[in-house]
């Protein structure tokens, strides 16, 4: 917690440039930015200290990567957000000679649904910091950081009742998850990934809408709408709908438009399985 208070000073860019000896068993690079991540990823459970997890450094990561308003003309503007750390946020996303395949941002990947409440948390303000510092985010889509099953697998109910045909589009890692999986818990998390989700749908133009429609999110929000009873999340994953689906609702009146996405006083959703039982030729998706 030390650390990622410190974390709030400009100073601690210097990360990115600061050198320390090897440290054998743990990391093979002389950057401490570099071997804090490995501490982080190889010392979950206790694996490479029997007395300590460093689960708070996931706090420590995601403020590294949080943002800061600037205003360089004097006036708010839409550009105003920057990376506190635009040094860190780019070696974060970017291959480096420790590891030249994969950029240090997938070592925090796996986390999303880890034991540890402390490195879920910490790693979806991550996601959401990075998606919210960078201009177009849907990089994050994309090989080799590919984030998308991480971010909706923690908003996946256990053995959710979908459709076969909503299951053949869903993701493969999101498919037959079967009883044993559990959604998470915690509403700042949950809430955490939609906007994640809502920051890529909205600035990652349409490759970003079209990758995230077609992993089968939509779905995966429906039902999360229909279970979760918390108001805030119900609103954030109306939100991230809207624009998800807003080419297939774009004519519909504002009664229509309401029942498709559920009014934020908790209005009921209608699922495509439910319209199924009505009527076995008329198939109708409401959010």
């Amino acid at each position: 917690m030390l650390l990622a208070n410190m974390a709030k000073s400009d100073s601690f860019s210097r990360l990115c440039t600061l050198k320390r000896s090897v440290v054998p068993k743990l990391s093979a690079s002389l950057l401490a930015l570099d071997q804090l991540i490995d501490l982080f990823n190889r010392g979950a459970d206790a694996h490479y200290n029997t007395a300590a997890s460093f689960d708070y450094l996931a706090y420590l990561f995601a403020d590294l990567a949080k943002v800061s308003l600037s205003f360089p003309h004097g006036q708010p503007s839409a550009n105003c957000l920057s990376p506190q750390h635009p040094q860190i946020t780019t070696h974060l996303l970017t291959p480096t000679p420790h590891d030249p395949s994969l950029p240090p941002l997938t070592a925090f990947l796996p986390f999303t649904t880890h034991s540890s409440h402390i490195r879920r948390l910490g790693v979806s303000s991550l996601l959401k910091n990075i998606a919210l510092s960078h201009s177009s985010p849907r990089f994050l889509l994309q090989p080799p950081l590919s984030v998308l099953p991480q971010l909706l697998l923690p908003l996946c109910g256990p053995d959710p009742s979908f459709t076969e045909v909503e299951t053949e589009e869903l993701l493969a890692e999101l498919q037959f998850l079967g009883p044993e999986h559990r959604r998470e818990e915690d509403i700042k998390i949950i809430r955490n990934h939609l906007e994640t989700l809502f920051l890529i749908v909205t600035k990652g133009g349409e490759m970003g809408k079209n990758t995230i429609k077609e992993a089968g999110a939509y779905v995966i929000i429906r039902e999360l709408h229909l279970e979760i009873e918390d108001e805030t999340v119900r609103e954030v994953c109306e939100r991230v709908v809207q624009v998800l689906m807003g080419d297939e609702v774009d004519g519909e009146d504002t009664q229509n438009r309401q029942r498709r996405l559920g009014a934020a006083s908790g209005g009921s959703m209608v699922t495509q399985r439910e319209a199924e039982e009505d009527d076995d030729d008329q198939i109708v998706e409401v959010f």
